[in-house]
């Protein structure tokens, strides 16, 4: 048997086995980097004995992930996208409880993954699958199970939500009016417009720099990102976030407002901590109300499909786009906007027969 414990210098585990004359004799070490190396040498001693590995597969599958993802996965990632691997561990335990890892079946994992299907939308779906995949793999790899429980697994979900965008008018009247209304003193427009005019995340537009503002090239570079949940300053979601976005002179005139002698060198970031987060999210909402536009669900995000809605409109390609988004393939752009895309591709279509009735 196996006992495990966390010191500064790493896991430490001790193995306590009975000889053949029953006295009880134990084997410790300490230092390894993660509980499942600690285990991966627990079950090597133990196998010893045996001349099997099953006490290293009688693990429950809920442990094994949870260990898995603190060791591979966490380390790794931004605090958001930790939130979601902390809740996949919360959401497999809820599910597994105790059910030893050499245990799932195909079967039972197909149950488990239409369940979730009835529940969340495909998006979320497939990236659990994908996380438990990884998963199961290292299991293999490690001798804690043979066969792989995810193999030709089929993936369900729910619809994702629509897309909410503003249409032309209705960006063009909010952004008139929030333009007219910015003032140094209430920051929150200028990141409004940024996001209007760039369809930068919130996090990267409250992490710029004045350096990352170039007024003769008429460009904004995004280099790193503000994560409100541990609120500090780190890299953008992804590598290829890391971009430079054309953007007009208009808006990087009006941004020179906000600049005053002896200012911080960012632009929005004040003693590192970003006070405008939830005032321009509530700001949003109000410049909205001030001009007439209702629209539930419209949040700060949905600024960066307005802008989206408002290139694909205007005839910009999807490759252009998905490279001024920051995303690693054109793929996910349109996966992300499939619904918008379709919408004005209906459009297009309705357009196209107008045209060939004409001829």
């Amino acid at each position: 048997m196996a006992s495990y414990k966390k010191l500064k210098s790493g896991w430490k585990v001790t193995v306590s086995q009975r000889d053949s004359s029953g006295k009880l004799k134990q084997k410790s070490k300490q230092g390894f980097a993660s509980k499942l190396e600690a285990r991966a040498w627990a079950a090597k001693i133990e196998a010893e004995k045996d001349g099997v590995l099953k006490a290293k597969r009688d693990i429950p599958f809920s442990e094994y992930f949870k260990d898995w993802v603190q060791a591979y996965r966490l380390p790794a990632v931004r605090a958001g996208t930790a939130s979601n691997y902390k809740r996949m561990i919360r959401m497999i335990r809820a599910e597994f409880g105790d059910e030893l890892i050499s245990s799932i079946t195909r079967d039972r994992y197909q149950d488990y993954l239409n369940s979730l299907g009835k529940r969340y939308c495909k998006r979320w779906v497939h990236q659990v699958n994908a996380t438990v995949r990884s998963c199961v793999q290292a299991a293999i790899y490690d001798d804690y199970i043979t066969k792989d429980f995810t193999h030709a697994v089929i993936l369900t979900g729910r619809e994702a939500r629509k897309v909410e965008y503003l249409s032309v008018e209705e960006l063009h009247r909010l952004t008139r009016h929030v333009t007219n209304a910015a003032h140094p003193d209430n920051p929150g427009d200028y990141a409004i417009l940024i996001a209007i005019y760039t369809g930068m995340r919130i996090g990267e537009i409250l992490a710029l720099k004045w350096s990352d503002i170039d007024r003769d090239a008429g460009v904004i570079h995004v280099r790193r990102s503000y994560e409100q949940i541990s609120r500090s300053l780190g890299p953008t979601k992804t590598p290829t976030s890391v971009r430079d976005i054309p953007t007009t002179h208009k808006l990087l005139d009006k941004l020179e407002d906000l600049r005053v002698p002896g200012q911080e060198e960012y632009l929005f970031l004040r003693d590192g901590k970003a006070a405008i987060y939830r005032p321009a999210v509530r700001l949003l909402s109000q410049r909205m109300h001030e001009v007439g536009i209702e629209k539930s669900g419209f949040h700060f995000h949905s600024l960066r499909h307005t802008h989206v809605a408002y290139l694909l409109y205007q005839g910009v390609d999807i490759y252009t786009v998905s490279k001024r988004l920051g995303h690693a393939k054109t793929s996910t752009t349109i996966d992300v906007y499939a619904y918008l895309i379709a919408e004005l591709e209906a459009k297009s279509n309705a357009q196209i027969v107008k045209m060939l009735d004409d001829l």
